[in-house]
């Protein structure tokens, strides 16, 4: 599978973001602080990544920025999962956090595994980011 990147000059980063300005957004989720924490900008490239990232997808945190979020999506799901995204960044999608259980993600070697996620918009209308929390299947 061939993944497009953006190169990392041209994509403006949560630098700014410590561990505990993580933290607080995944406690504003209801999400246990230290689960695998991404989050991507309006054009769905990989903005964030915290370390417990690399121990569920496989990728360095170096690796997964400027990416599109669709290279931790299996290649079946990526037109669904494109217009989702966008239905969500561009609030049309009902509420301002949603759980999805059940969902399909792909490791850096092909692996395909089921998590739930917790998304979150936060950001401004102009320059909205998606901030999703992630366990394997049957975690709490």
């Amino acid at each position: 599978m061939e993944v497009t990147t953006v190169a990392k000059e041209d994509v403006v980063y949560p630098a700014a973001w410590s561990p505990t300005q993580a933290s607080t957004i995944q406690q504003a989720m209801g999400r246990p602080v230290g689960e695998p924490l991404i989050a991507v900008d309006r054009t769905s490239h990989i903005i964030y990544a915290s370390p417990s990232t690399t121990d569920m997808f496989g990728w360095e945190i170096d690796d997964l920025l400027g990416l599109p979020l669709n290279a931790l999506i299996p290649q079946r799901h990526h037109h669904d999962h494109n217009a989702h995204v966008a239905a969500f960044i561009d609030g049309s999608s009902t509420g301002r956090t949603i759980e999805r259980p059940g969902l399909n993600a792909r490791q850096s070697n092909g692996a395909v595994f089921e998590i739930t996620l917790t998304i979150a918009r936060i950001g401004t209308p102009d320059n909205p980011v998606l901030v999703a929390s992630m366990r394997p299947r049957g975690a709490k």
